[in-house]
């Protein structure tokens, strides 16, 4: 044998690890591992930040109710303390309720087919049609 004979043989003894296999690069492989996730993420977390800026206009009414006492013990710092904790009470409310909404709107909300929308020009063209042949 002649030297070039044998660099080609101990070549084709080893195995390519180089390329990745056929069967890990599929569109198939690769959709059948992947579990799809439901849009209810995104739906709860957007209900969940909506509840808790909502829920922190409830200090403005609740400081319109306790405004007497608020103000003789705050003193004329009553309005910019009412707003400095509106601020503080919507971003921890937002911040947890979209946590949790996210959470509960990943197990409660699923994805549904698209409803099938019948084609309505097709029905009128074909009463066009019967309308001319008679």
């Amino acid at each position: 044998m002649s030297p070039t004979q044998s660099n080609d043989s101990s070549t084709n003894q080893e195995p390519d690890t180089t390329q990745p296999s056929e069967a890990s690069t599929t569109p198939e492989a690769v959709s059948s591992t992947q579990v799809p996730q439901a849009n209810g993420g995104p739906l709860g977390c957007c209900l969940g930040v909506t509840m808790g800026i909502v829920l922190s206009l409830a200090i403005v009414v609740l400081s319109r109710l306790y405004a007497d006492p608020l103000a003789s013990a705050l003193g004329s710092n009553l309005s910019i303390t009412v707003r400095v904790v509106i601020v503080v009470m919507a971003v921890v409310a937002a911040s947890i309720l979209g946590y949790f909404g996210w959470k509960l709107g990943q197990k409660m909300y699923r994805e549904y087919d698209p409803p099938v929308i019948k084609d309505r020009r097709l029905q009128t063209k074909v009463k066009q049609k019967r309308a001319l042949s008679k």
